[in-house]
This record gives C-alpha cells, structure tokens and sequence, in this order.
C-alpha cells in the first residue's frame, strides 16, 4: 500500500511538474520500500521451503531429508536479525524457527518462538486485528507446546484467549468463529488426553459431535484431522474401541487431504491395536498385510513399528497366545532401548505404547497405568 501511495505522489509530479515535492526523497523512500519488500520476499521463499518440506515429509527418516531441510534453515538470511525492517519480516522470521526447531523436536526453542511470535502481535493491536487468523494459529501452537511442556496454566491463558476472540466476533463472520472453535475443540481434548483426564474428554465429545458438521466444513483443515484424531485416542482410553475404530476410520479416509505421514504412519499402527483389543484376530491378519503393504510403499519404517508390525503379524497367526503375558513381555523387551533414540519420537509422540504393553503384562487397564506415570511425572516436576 506504502509503495502504491509513492508510485502514485510520483505520477502527480511528473504530471505537474510541482516544486513542492521532493524528487530525491521520493525516490529514496521507493528504494527503501522497494528494499523492505525484497527482504520479505526471501523470508517467504525460505518459509515456503521449509513448510513444503514439513507438508510433504514431516519429520526427516533418514540422511537425505536431514540433508534437505539443513539446506534450508542455512540460509544466509537467517544468520542475522539485522533484516527485521518491518513487522511482517520480524514475524516471518520467528515462525520460521518455530516450525524448524517443532520438526527437530526442539520443544522449549520452539516455545519461545512462538511466545515470541504472540509478543510482537499483541505489541500492535491493529496488525492482530488485520491478521486474526495468523494470531489464532500462533496461539493455537503456544497452547499446543504449552501442554507439551507440562505449562498447564499458560496453555488454559492461551485457550481462554482463544474463547475471547470466539465470543466477541460478530455473527456474520461465522466461518472464522467455526474454525477458531474447532481450534478450541482441538485443545481441549489434547489437553484431557496429556492429563490423563480421559473422562473430561469423553463428556466433550457429544457437544464436539453436535457442531460437527460445521466445524471446517471443507474437512480440509490438518486442525480437524487433529480433533478426529483427539477423539480417537479418548474412546480408546476409555475402552470405547468400537467408537474409536469409527473415528479413526474417518482419519485414514481422508489421510489423502492432510497429507501428514507421522499421522498416516501412527493411525495404521493404531489400526492393529484396535482390532486386537475388539478380539477381531481374523480381521487382524488381513489388517497386518494391508500395513505391510502401505509402509512398503514408504521410505524409512522406523524400528519401534516394524517390531510392532511384526508383533501383530505373529499373533494374528497364534490364536493360542494372543493374550499370553509372555509374547507382550517379549515384545517390551524388543523396544525397551528404542525409546533412547530420538528418531523414533515421531512414533512415541503418539500414544504411550509401552502403558499399552504393561497393562497387558499386568493385567490392568491401560488408562489406569497412564493416570498413574501422568501423576508421578507431574510430582517430580513440582
């Protein structure tokens, strides 16, 4: 708009031909905004980059795609701050690093940008107000890494935020209160499920089931898919496996839009543990060659799920020990050191495989193991 104004100034001088204005100045100020713009630019072709590579791979499997986002991230843009000239630059930059330091696990680094991020927003309450829909996500991320990180109390300032913005748009811009809703849903329901609330979140999902339809009618939104997935695992805590196959069904028919792999990946293995936990072993069978089949067609199948994979495949085929304590002792045993290597987090991140295994080994629910760790964790941090 700035650089539209001074285009414009000129064309009245040289119509004019008027001394009031300054030619000199005008034609700085053109190479300053000029300058600012390409500096932009750039900070855009590097966010294109790095969010073509998360959209298309996710978290890197293997040396090539290490390769590829390192190629990225240094970028001689990005070894400087000296670059932020305006408040897009500034932001661009940040979310930059918010999304780099998310893919390599980064959890506190990529807390800071995105606080980082929300500062420089709420520093300048017109820009928030032009740009709603990029603070609505900021703070959807902060309640995201917030939880992750076991800061509760900020996570609920974040969603409250969120809930303000809710209830003061007006009523004609319904399509924005529907999806700042579904965000809010989607927090909701992580945030039940990493607080081992599993019943608060069962009680959500009758309201969620309710507004459904509305919530991102495209069905196109990775914030949907998230909210499915949310309500797949709730069911699955709470020993719903019939309603938790139902939801996680309409994840993998849509797997096709969202094109998440880390998620693709992770619901076929839930797929498996669903259909053991229904007693549906003839069913399992067939499921275990389907996934063989999918990963077949991947690159890089992690240890933790090719052992799992593997796991399945064996007890589909021995009616006789599918519920032995001894073949899940067995399979602890496997994965015991997988867990110390961070390129298997992906998978992890997840669901809390080894609660799933004990409970098994010590015949209880699986729910009631993951109060119990959730509790302990959360005394030790006090």
């Amino acid at each position: 708009m700035v650089r539209e104004l001074i285009m414009w100034e000129r064309k009245i001088w040289l119509s004019t031909n008027s001394p009031e204005i300054n030619l000199q100045k005008l034609t700085e100020e053109r190479k300053a905004i000029l300058n600012k713009l390409h500096i932009i630019d750039n900070y855009c072709r590097v966010q294109d980059s790095l969010n073509s590579f998360y959209n298309k791979i996710g978290k890197p499997r293997n040396e090539r795609e290490q390769v590829l986002l390192k190629a990225i991230i240094e970028d001689p843009l990005l070894r400087t701050t000296s670059n932020f000239q305006t408040f897009t630059s500034e932001c661009i930059y940040y979310n930059i690093y918010g999304l780099y330091t998310s893919i390599t696990g980064d959890l506190l680094n990529c807390f800071q940008s995105i606080v980082k991020t929300i500062e420089l927003f709420e520093k300048y309450p017109r820009i928030l107000e032009l740009k709603l829909n990029h603070y609505t996500f900021s703070l959807s991320n902060h309640i995201l890494y917030s939880i992750k990180l076991q800061r509760y109390e900020e996570a609920n300032i974040s969603i409250q935020k969120l809930k303000n913005i809710y209830h003061k748009l007006p009523p004609h811009k319904i399509d924005v209160k529907n999806k700042i809703l579904c965000q809010i849903y989607t927090h909701e329901t992580y945030f039940s499920l990493e607080t081992a609330s599993f019943k608060t979140g069962f009680l959500l999902i009758p309201k969620i089931e309710k507004q459904w339809a509305n919530l991102y009618p495209d069905g196109r939104s990775l914030h949907k898919v998230k909210l499915m997935f949310n309500i797949t695992l709730i069911f699955f805590c709470n020993s719903r496996y019939t309603q938790s196959l139902l939801w996680l069904n309409k994840i993998l028919n849509e797997s096709d839009k969202h094109n998440n792999r880390g998620l693709n990946n992770f619901c076929r293995i839930l797929n498996l543990l669903i259909h053991y936990e229904l007693g549906n072993y003839d069913l399992l069978e067939y499921e275990v060659k389907n996934t063989y089949r999918y990963f077949s067609k991947k690159e890089g199948l992690y240890l933790f799920e090719k052992a799992l994979i593997n796991f399945f495949n064996k007890i589909s085929r021995n009616r006789n020990g599918q519920k032995s304590t001894e073949v899940f002792k067995a399979l602890l045993h496997e994965i015991s050191n997988v867990e110390k290597n961070s390129k298997e987090n992906e998978t992890l991140q997840y669901f809390d495989f080894f609660s799933w295994i004990e409970s098994k080994i010590q015949n209880r629910s699986f729910a009631g193991i993951v109060r119990e760790k959730t509790k302990l964790v959360g005394s030790n941090g006090s």
